[in-house]
């Protein structure tokens, strides 16, 4: 593998075979640790890539050699790492377990971590914010959580919740690795339903909460929902940031449009900003705007699936949108 075919490769944080500079860059990133080659003479080959924003980030990393990794704290960030190829062995408090790119790994805050990779494995890693989980977990449960949250380390990719979780990482490193800012809509929106899915997918001690049945569906919070995601289309808007901001729970929110709207608040956040995107269309002048521009302003960052989806709503492409105002100015 290149370095220009690795992904966030564009985003490199450091490419060495000394271990000292790997482990600075990498510790700089998360935590302090302990690196450890253990290929008895086998020099390092390491590739880190990766970016921050707030809290958060997401990286690849390999370190070309097997290693051990002993990290000293992890205290205000949640990691997952998802290997795309080769194994890991990790340790969490009493739990070991083999990773692979069928398992992935969830690191949190309080036990103690210890891991070895061989030198094949190569990882995306996504650190999440502490303070950002949980207060997704208190706007899901509708109150503030008690009891510290602590999730299963070991997270199942085959399972149809896993899957969609990668998939969505996937989405996540590919828009990071492109031109997609931190802050942009996608961005936002990607780490907003990789922290719900962590939530509602992955084992842990809140799940039974999360399960539960909605509260009662009262029509005026769904209508002031719907009144937000008007106003706030052009933000990063999140279905927890919705429910939160009028006093419902997710699921009662999702019931909600469900009953009200035949749709759900994601859905109907998408269909407002795909009508923004056709009124910026049809405003703009063809000889300096570009289709592209407008749909990423309005958080549709992949082309291809954005122009499925507008021309399924208006039965005609974005660009046809983009010259018609100026074709019937031309003829007139």
């Amino acid at each position: 593998m290149t370095v220009d075919e690795r992904p966030l490769a564009a985003h490199c944080l450091a490419a060495s075979g000394d271990p000292d500079l790997v482990r600075a860059a990498v510790g700089e990133a998360f935590c302090d640790h302990r690196l450890s080659p253990l290929s008895g003479g086998t020099g390092l080959d390491a590739h880190f890539h990766g970016l921050r924003w707030s809290g958060s980030g997401v990286y690849y990393l390999e370190y070309g050699a097997d290693v051990r990794i002993d990290p000293r704290d992890i205290n205000d960030f949640y990691l997952i790492q998802v290997p795309l190829v080769g194994r890991a062995t990790i340790t969490v408090g009493a739990e070991s377990f083999t990773s692979t790119p069928e398992v992935a790994s969830v690191l949190e805050p309080g036990p103690r971590v210890s891991m070895s990779w061989e030198g094949a494995n190569r990882q995306l890693l996504l650190r999440l914010d502490r303070g950002a989980v949980q207060d997704t977990l208190r706007k899901k449960l509708g109150r503030e959580p008690v009891a510290p949250l602590a999730f299963q380390p070991r997270m199942d990719l085959t399972t149809p919740a896993g899957r969609t979780w990668r998939g969505i990482l996937e989405l996540l490193t590919e828009a990071v690795g492109g031109s997609a800012a931190p802050d942009s809509i996608p961005v936002r929106e990607f780490e907003s339903l990789l922290v719900s899915q962590l939530l509602l997918g992955q084992p842990n001690n809140y799940r039974d909460e999360l399960d539960g049945r909605p509260g009662p569906v009262v029509a005026r919070p769904i209508a002031r929902a719907a009144e937000l995601i008007d106003a706030h289309a052009h933000e990063p808007l999140t279905i927890d940031d919705i429910a939160d901001a009028v006093g419902v729970g997710t699921r009662t929110l999702q019931d909600g449009f469900r009953r009200y709207y035949d749709t759900t608040p994601m859905a109907y956040l998408r269909d407002v900003r795909l009508r923004r995107v056709r009124t910026d269309l049809l405003q703009a002048d063809p000889a300096t705007a570009t289709v592209t521009d407008i749909a990423i302003r309005w958080g549709f960052l992949h082309a291809g699936r954005f122009s499925v989806l507008y021309r399924g709503r208006y039965g005609e492409s974005p660009s046809q949108t983009l010259r018609l105002e100026h074709d019937r100015a031309a003829r007139a």
